[in-house]
């Protein structure tokens, strides 16, 4: 029983260190800009997006429930 609580203590040292170096890799690699921020792209047509429309909707539950 104390071989099998070793592998499981082990195998979750060795997952919570992975997912601490892929968190501290992921924030590091977070946001290279450098500089002012500049559009990606160039020669981009068609109509901005109305976001007033978007929001705009009925709510997902009606007023009054009936029980």
């Amino acid at each position: 029983m104390t071989y099998i609580l070793v592998a499981f203590a082990a195998l979750g040292f060795i997952a919570g260190a992975l997912v601490a170096i892929g968190l501290y890799l992921d924030m590091t690699d977070f946001d290279r800009k450098s500089g002012g921020y500049t559009a990606p792209f160039t020669g981009v047509t068609g109509e901005p997006v109305d976001w007033t429309r978007l929001t705009a909707h009925r709510p997902a539950l009606p007023s009054v429930v009936m029980l």
